[in-house]
């Protein structure tokens, strides 16, 4: 008997373990947005193209310093002739001959063209990973905003939800009132048109909500059913920013306008490189040589080494040069004036998400009045149609303000929330805040280029 108790008990156990393993299994993982931030980094293959082109660029560099190392390379050769032949007694043809050795080879330009050439690559270099930095920052807020996309289209599908059961509700009643000759006919086809309206309401919102997240699942690689873990929505304390501070921020730590100086300075540089077409080119060249014939006559006993050095200017090119300078000049000159427009551009998006986020803040407070007295409306109003004090279109008005307040409140919360996201993207931050949260390594920063 205690052996049967045991054995059940068991039972019991490992039973109820594998349902509160088939129950976590069931519910799908819940994700953080800084949770999906690490996953996309990881999956987007914008961000692993503009890698690879870091890459390239460190590799442009190897080559670039490969030029300044002397080259050392090593040659032979070998003759076969039809036979030996001789003037008078003098050998003028071997059988064969051959030759080999070791050659090194050095050639500069005197102005340093060589150097300016590494100097460009190490600034390329720069601007690869700048570029790697803004397809970061691009790739955080199109999370961000998918993020709070997919929680806009989950709570509207709430508040969908409960307007169709409000509805339902009410359309029963009219049936009610209906049966008791106190309304007539034409309440029940209004009741009846806004619960079909509703209905058809909600799968839109639905079908938007698929939408929504299969964007999200694109740009971090989410597979499986999943939740999200929205963030506290209940505080209503926000940051104060000051307008001129955040667009001096921005001219400072924008990745993509840095990209576009650091361009400039590639510019400058290749004006440099092109005047050095003007300048004598230098070679030095050292050989160590081992001859060979058929004939001692033919074939030195020692070895030959040598040295030499050879100077070479261009003295007509065909207007060659004078165009390639004209280019690198234009070329620096268009990014000084892409620069200019680019700050611009970047005061007007300064501007944009700042009014968005002070226009969303301010609103919240006067959004959950609306809402509180659209509950409240609706509650007196239904009340008043229950004792034949208010009509149908009373009724449906109520409650299309009740949902209009829920939606526009919901909407509010949530994009004050993402306009905070879009001053760190705008202002150049949103990059190093991730990275700092996440504990990822963080890109060293150019220092502040002066104009």
């Amino acid at each position: 008997m205690p052996f049967r108790r045991i054995t059940g008990g068991l039972l019991l156990t490992v039973a109820f373990l594998f349902a509160m393993a088939s129950r976590a299994d069931s519910e799908p993982p819940a994700y953080t947005i800084d949770a999906l931030f690490r996953m996309a980094f990881s999956y987007s293959e914008e961000v692993k193209l503009a890698k690879e082109s870091v890459y390239v660029a460190e590799q442009d560099k190897e080559r670039a310093l490969s030029v300044l190392i002397p080259r050392v390379s090593a040659y032979g050769d070998y003759l076969h002739y039809s036979g030996e032949k001789y003037l008078d007694a003098l050998l003028v043809q071997p059988a064969w001959s051959n030759t080999y050795g070791v050659r090194l080879d050095q050639s500069f330009t005197l102005n340093g063209k060589e150097l300016i050439a590494l100097e460009m690559s190490k600034n390329s270099i720069e601007k690869e990973r700048l570029d790697l930095a803004t397809e970061r920052e691009i790739l955080l807020i199109r999370v961000a905003e998918a993020y709070y996309n997919v929680l806009k289209a989950e709570k509207a599908v709430e508040i969908a939800t409960a307007n169709v059961e409000r509805l339902k509700t009410y359309k029963e009643a009219v049936e009610t009132r209906l049966r008791l000759g106190t309304v007539t006919k034409t309440d029940l086809f209004r009741s009846s048109a806004e619960l079909s309206g509703a209905v058809s309401d909600r799968i839109r919102i639905v079908n938007l909500l698929e939408y929504t997240r299969s964007v999200l699942t694109r740009l971090t690689g989410l597979s499986g059913p999943f939740q999200l873990d929205a963030p506290d929505l209940s505080s209503r304390v926000f940051p104060e920013f000051d307008l001129a501070a955040l667009k001096q921020e921005a001219y400072q730590r924008r990745s993509d306008l840095n990209a576009l100086r650091m361009e400039r300075v590639f510019a400058e540089n290749q004006i440099r490189y092109a005047k050095g077409a003007w300048w004598p080119r230098v070679g030095i060249e050292g050989v160590w040589a081992h001859p060979n014939a058929s004939h001692d006559q033919l074939a030195p006993v020692e070895d030959r080494l040598w040295a030499g050095i050879n100077l070479q200017f261009s003295l007509y090119d065909g207007g060659l040069r004078r165009a390639e300078l004209n280019q690198s000049l234009s070329r620096e000159r268009q990014t000084a004036l892409g620069i200019s427009a680019f700050k611009k551009q970047i005061a007007i998006e300064v501007d944009e998400a700042y009014l968005n986020f002070i226009t969303r803040k301010n609103t919240i407070t006067a959004l959950t009045d609306q809402l509180t007295f659209a509950e409240e409306n609706l509650k007196a109003v239904a009340r008043q149609f229950e004792f034949g004090m208010a009509s149908s279109i009373e009724v449906v008005d109520a409650n299309t303000l009740l949902v209009t307040a829920e939606r526009k409140l919901a909407e509010a919360v949530l994009e004050s929330h993402l306009a905070l996201i879009r001053i760190e993207r705008t202002t150049g931050q949103l990059l190093e805040n991730v990275q700092s949260r996440l504990d990822l390594p963080i890109e060293k920063r150019q220092p502040v280029f002066e104009e």
